[in-house]
């Protein structure tokens, strides 16, 4: 506890000993229902999920990808319309391997799931997830997406992947007229 620094929870403790660079708290917006989702990256082993959601007391709330894959990037948005938001989680899985003298990095693995069931669903945008960040910019409690990387770097976009505004360095944001 942030009073006395003692443990609050521990999840997976005898199962898993590596390391969770993302730990992502959220809450279902019409249950009220807590939850922590966490992708991991060391400690890889047959059967064991490297994508794990748990409920508030810890418990599996649902599991991904069984066995090995380092999961490096992850990110939680929220699409649809008001009257029916849903969550995703876009996790990025690093896409690796020795050369003949170096560590040869393919383009990465991408994965989309619901976040209170970990349905896998498909998403398409026209550049890599993560290459996003997620942003609520007009405040409606949809994301809109930036993107920091590629060809599409400095573009703001829907959930659908349309243009919205390209926002340079230095530049006044110009929206993209329709």
């Amino acid at each position: 506890s942030v009073e006395d620094g003692s443990e609050v929870l521990c999840c997976d403790r005898d199962k898993y000993n590596g390391h969770s660079d993302l730990v992502i708290p959220f809450v279902d917006f019409k249950t009220g229902r807590k939850f922590i989702f966490t992708c991991r990256e060391g400690d890889e082993k047959e059967g064991e999920p490297r994508i794990v959601t748990f409920n508030e007391d810890g418990s599996y709330a649902w599991r991904a990808v069984d066995g090995v894959g380092h999961m490096h990037f992850a990110w939680l948005a929220t699409f649809g319309k008001e009257e029916e938001k849903q969550r995703i989680f876009m996790v990025m899985q690093e896409n690796q391997h020795w050369g003949e003298s170096k560590m040869e990095r393919l383009k990465p693995i991408e994965r989309y799931y619901e976040a209170y069931t970990g349905k896998q669903v498909s998403i398409n945008f026209p550049c890599l997830g993560s290459d996003l960040i997620p942003i609520d910019i007009n405040g409606d409690g949809i994301s809109e997406f930036y993107c920091n990387e590629g060809v599409h770097a400095g573009e703001l976009m829907d959930q659908y992947g349309k243009i919205l505004a390209k926002i340079k360095a230095n530049e006044k944001i110009r929206k993209v007229q329709a």
